[in-house]
C-alpha cells in the first residue's frame, strides 16, 4: 500500500492491530498503534474497543480503565462493546464494585447494558461466590424487559450448585424449561456435580437419561462426574 502511494486508514490499522493481537503477537499491535498516532491517524471508538479488549483479556483492568478516560478526554463515546469489554475485564479480576460502578456509568450515558453484560456481571458475582447479589442482576434482568438465555440460567445454577442452594436449582431449572431454553451439556454438568457430591446418586442417573433422551449427548466430563461419584 505505502509503496503504491496509498495511505492507510483508521480501518486499515484497526484490522491490524486486531490481527496481530488475535495471533499473539501483542509487541506488533502496539508497534502498529504507535505508527498509528505518529501518522496522526485519530483513534476511532473501535481502536479504543479493542485496546480495552487487549488489556482486559491481559489482566490489565487499570490499564483499559485509563483507555475509558482517554476516550472521553478525546470526544470518543464508548459503545456497548466498550464497556462489555472493561465489564468483562472487572469480573474475572473479581473487582465487582468497579462493575458496577461501570454499570451506573452505561445508565448515565444513555448506553443501556444488553444481555451480555447481565451474564457478566451475573458469572462475576457467582465467582465472587455473591449468590445475592446474583439472583438480583438476575431479578433486574426481567425488570428491564431483558430475557435470559441458556447462558444466563446455566450460571446461575452453577453457582447456586457450587452454594449448596439445591432447591432454587430445582425451581431454576424448571422455570428455564418452561420459558423454551433448552438445557445444554455445561447446565447438565453442574447438575450432575451437585446430586453426586449430595450422595443423590439415583436422581444423578435418571438426570443423565433424562439428558440423553432430550437429545444432549454427554462429554467426558459428565461421564467424570459420574465416574469418580461411583
Amino acid at each position: 500500500m505505502k509503496t503504491e502511494g496509498i495511505k492507510p486508514n483508521v480501518v486499515t490499522y484497526n484490522t491490524l492491530i486486531r490481527g496481530f493481537y488475535n495471533s499473539g503477537c501483542g509487541d506488533e499491535a502496539q508497534r502498529v498503534l504507535t505508527e498509528m498516532l505518529e501518522s496522526n491517524i485519530a483513534p476511532d471508538v473501535k481502536t479504543y474497543s479493542m485496546l480495552v479488549d487487549m488489556f482486559c483479556k491481559d489482566g490489565c483492568v487499570e490499564q483499559a480503565q485509563a483507555i475509558l478516560q482517554r476516550m472521553s478526554e478525546k470526544g470518543v463515546a464508548p459503545n456497548i462493546i466498550t464497556y462489555s469489554a472493561l465489564l468483562d475485564g472487572c469480573c474475572l479480576c473479581g473487582e465487582m464494585k468497579d462493575a458496577e460502578n461501570l454499570l451506573d456509568l452505561m445508565a448515565k450515558t444513555g448506553c443501556e447494558p444488553d444481555l451480555v453484560c447481565f451474564n457478566t456481571m451475573i458469572n462475576g458475582y457467582c465467582k465472587a461466590k455473591n449468590i445475592g447479589k446474583a439472583l438480583n442482576i438476575f431479578q433486574e434482568m426481567f425488570r428491564k424487559g431483558i430475557t435470559p438465555d441458556v447462558v444466563t440460567y446455566t450460571t446461575l445454577i452453577d453457582g447456586l450448585c457450587k452454594a449448596n442452594r439445591l432447591p432454587l436449582v430445582h425451581k431454576l431449572f424448571k422455570e428455564m424449561r418452561s420459558h423454551g431454553i433448552a438445557p445444554d451439556v455445561v447446565t447438565y454438568a453442574s447438575l450432575l456435580d451437585s446430586l453426586c457430591k449430595s450422595d443423590q446418586l439415583d436422581e444423578a442417573v435418571i438426570l443423565l437419561e433424562e439428558m440423553e433422551d432430550n437429545g444432549v449427548k454427554p462429554n467426558v466430563a459428565i461421564y467424570n462426574i459420574l465416574m469418580n461419584s461411583l
